[in-house]
């Protein structure tokens, strides 16, 4: 049995549609599944904990938030069940990193059944799937909320920036990895990520991959608005990495510390404002299907 949990604001109130058409595919295949759909935040998470035995597969149907909703309640769970998710939302940055990209691809991946084990990430006890993202990225998030609905994936955000930018500011931050102090100094944003790209395609980490039980940590520097506005290209093509005000990490675990509570989200979803941030790489914590 596949259980589809479903968030039906995601994609503009389009998620319904998509699951409307994963269910009859499915069904054109004989293959059965449940739909559950949410009226309230938590209901994916408590739903996706409580499954009765014999669920085989659970696939999300919504963006990044939907998902992080879906695999905290997997790792909830007492029984182990494979994963997949169906993009729809206005970051769908964890399902095309692993390469579903839309009903075609979810089908394909039901249909061959091997699966394999991926990274998650623990965020001051949260589970999260692709990472955590402070500072000015995490304000950013949090102004695409009020985007207006026909913007989707990056232009949403690039929306979001050109209104946060005004406001910018660059905390002291200290960065400790496993452990070892690497960075003290200020800093526009801050990033731990367990795959590439966050915010509808920004390659905040290009080098992250959710297969090998690390995290690639990014700090940028003490930078102006100007010199923010005209890195942008850099991040959306992943070669910010190489600018010198840019530096990158590889670590299991880390720690953040700023020199006052600031904005932070996970999944893209806000995570109440804080000055630490312990977040740590959980490795083969997922299965999933491929």
């Amino acid at each position: 049995m596949r259980h589809v949990m479903v968030n039906p604001s995601a994609g503009a109130g389009r998620a319904r549609f998509h699951a409307r058409q994963l269910e009859e595919k499915l069904h054109a295949m004989g293959l059965e599944c449940v739909i559950h759909t949410s009226q309230r935040a938590g209901d994916l998470h408590a739903w996706t904990r409580d499954l009765p035995p014999g669920a085989s597969a659970v696939i999300a149907v919504g963006g990044d938030g939907t998902v992080s909703e879906v695999v905290s309640g997997l790792q909830s769970s007492a029984s182990n069940r494979a994963f997949c998710a169906l993009p729809c939302g206005s970051g769908n940055d964890f399902a095309h990193a692993l390469g579903w990209r839309n009903v075609e691809d979810v089908i394909a991946a039901v249909q061959r059944g091997s699966t394999e084990r991926i990274d998650l990430v623990r965020v001051n006890g949260q589970i999260a799937a692709y990472g955590l993202g402070m500072g000015f990225d995490a304000q950013v998030a949090a102004d695409a909320e009020h985007a207006p609905a026909w913007l989707r994936g990056l232009p949403r955000y690039l929306w979001a920036i050109l209104r946060v930018l005004p406001s910018l500011r660059t905390p002291r931050l200290r960065l400790e990895t496993d452990g070892v102090t690497v960075f003290e100094g200020r800093s526009v944003l801050a990033a731990a990520m367990n795959t590439p790209t966050a915010g509808g395609g920004f390659k905040l980490a290009p080098s992250a991959d959710p297969r090998d039980g690390y995290l690639e940590i990014m700090v940028g520097g003490d930078l102006t608005r100007w010199q923010t506005l005209l890195i942008l290209p850099k991040v959306i093509a992943g070669t910010h990495v190489h600018d010198p005000r840019v530096q990158v990490f590889r670590a299991r675990r880390a720690r953040f510390t700023w020199e006052r509570p600031i904005h932070a989200h996970a999944d893209g979803e806000q995570l109440p404002r804080s000055a630490v941030f312990d977040v740590e790489c959980l490795p083969g914590a997922l299965e999933i299907l491929r």
